[in-house]
Parts: C-alpha cells; structure tokens; sequence
C-alpha cells in the first residue's frame, strides 16, 4: 500500500510532512510527499487546480492509495477524489474549516461528502482553523457515514506533531 503525503500551505509544513513521512514509513509499502510548486516561488497560496493536476498525474492506480492530508491539503484531496481518483482510504489533519471561510470556498468544504471511503480526522481540541467540537458539529452536517475522529486534548495549535499518536491512531484506523 502507498502513502501520498498532501501538506499544509505553507512552507514551514515542508520539514514537519518529512518527519511525518519518516515516522509512517513503516507502515506502508511506499511513501510519497507532494511538495507542491508554490513553494518553490514563494508565493503565499498554493495553486489548488496546479496540485490536484500533479496529484492525478502521480496516481498509476490510487485504489491502491492512502492520502494523508494536513490543512489545506484536505481541499486537494477533496478536488481531486471529485475528479476521479479513489484512495482506498482517507486520512485528514487539521481540518481547516475557518479556511475555507476566509477565502470564500464554504462550498468547497461540501466535496467531503463525495468521499465514499474511510475517514480519520486527526484534530487538536483547539486548532484555530477548526477546534474539534467545530469538526464534530461540521461532520454531523455533512453526509459523510464512514469516519473516525481522533482528538489531541489540550492543543491550542494547527501543528501536529504528536508523531507517535499520530503513527498510533493511523495503524489503528488501518487494522480495520
């Protein structure tokens, strides 16, 4: 089974999805990280349209996939299952609900819905972009059926670096 690794926005999230990539790696056959163009030219928002394109191009057969995504990576990956591809299951940390607010793309955040597979949600109880009660109420809203949540108590943050319950939660997710 191959791991896809869709980060978060900014730039900072370059060294966090690497160790990540590097504390996961042993769970899967295989592991990619998309590190995505903007970055490179240092712009301030990731080209979403630009990132699903790479991320269907990279897929061979993504049935045969898992995506992990932080952040505004959730949105890629939403983009790009409406688009066609089918990980086999879906892994999402946090959930930037306020995001998709700010930037006017409350409607983006209803392509959750068109995801037929397993979801974990890896939240903090107080991320600023979306506390966990927050992602609870959005979930019940939603027409999702198939998902877990997992909660990091006492996290006022929108890092996720917990890496061991992070590897914890997933491989638990996986077994099932």
């Amino acid at each position: 089974m191959k791991a896809i690794f869709l980060p978060g926005n900014s730039i900072r999230n370059k060294e966090w999805v690497e160790e990540l990539e590097k504390n996961l790696r042993g769970i899967f056959d295989k592991t990619e990280i998309q590190y995505y163009k903007h970055w490179k030219s240092e712009k301030e928002k990731v080209d979403v349209e630009h990132e699903v394109s790479v991320l269907m191009n990279n897929l061979s057969d993504s049935k045969e996939c898992i995506i992990i995504a932080k952040s505004v990576g959730t949105y890629i990956a939403m983009d790009a299952v409406k688009k066609g591809i089918k990980p086999r299951k879906v892994i999402f940390l946090g959930f930037p609900y306020r995001w998709f607010i700010e930037n006017n793309l409350e409607k983006e955040a209803e392509k959750i819905n068109l995801i037929k597979v397993p979801i974990l949600f890896l939240q903090n109880s107080e991320d600023p972009f979306c506390s966990y009660e927050k992602l609870l109420n959005f979930l019940k809203g939603s027409k999702l059926k198939n998902y877990k949540t997992y909660k990091f108590e006492d996290n006022n943050t929108h890092d996720y670096r917990e890496y061991k319950k992070i590897n914890n939660a997933i491989q638990e997710f996986l077994k099932k």
